[in-house]
């Protein structure tokens, strides 16, 4: 058997799954909706944030959050705080205290970004269409509603990383 051979997919063991697939397939349907969320007041739920880099090489607090209920539950949403500026750390410093996380200085935001995630928050979505015709998402966040659990799969992960050191 040559080389090709060994990395050939065996596709007639999956061949069930595609035919339930594709008789209930349209070619209209996307796989998911990624239109963006419409104008309006959403409860979502924290499920990342992170320190990182934006593309002009700037720190950024990066949130990732999911919309918990309604008919765009699941769905995300982003946030992004510059920290570039004094008038992007008043930003920054009002999203923290909506989640009831405080800073006596900014570099203590690397141990704190974890008591972020799991607050359940109510934000406000805005919608603009930019210069290039894209739409522009912005998120506000408004009021801080309780602290949830820790989702399972996030406790799954930890306990893991834990075992594994």
């Amino acid at each position: 058997m040559n080389e090709d051979q060994n990395n050939v997919v065996d596709l007639a063991d999956l061949e069930g799954d595609f035919q339930t697939a594709k008789s209930s397939w349209d070619p209209e349907d996307k796989p998911f909706d990624d239109s963006p969320i419409p104008d309006g007041r959403y409860q979502v739920v924290v499920e990342r944030a992170e320190l990182t880099t934006s593309k002009a090489g700037n720190g950024m607090l990066k949130w990732t959050l999911a919309v918990v209920s309604g008919k765009y539950a699941k769905r995300k949403l982003w946030r992004h705080n510059m920290l570039s500026s004094s008038t992007n750390f008043r930003w920054l410093l009002s999203d923290l205290h909506i989640c009831k996380v405080h800073l006596d200085k900014l570099s203590d935001l690397h141990e704190k970004v974890h008591d972020l995630l799991d607050c359940l928050l109510e934000v406000t979505v805005k919608n603009a269409t930019g210069a290039d015709g894209k739409t522009d998402q912005r998120v506000y966040h408004n009021k801080f509603i309780k602290k949830q659990e820790p989702s399972q799969a996030r406790s799954e992960e930890h306990t893991s990383e834990l075992q594994s050191h």
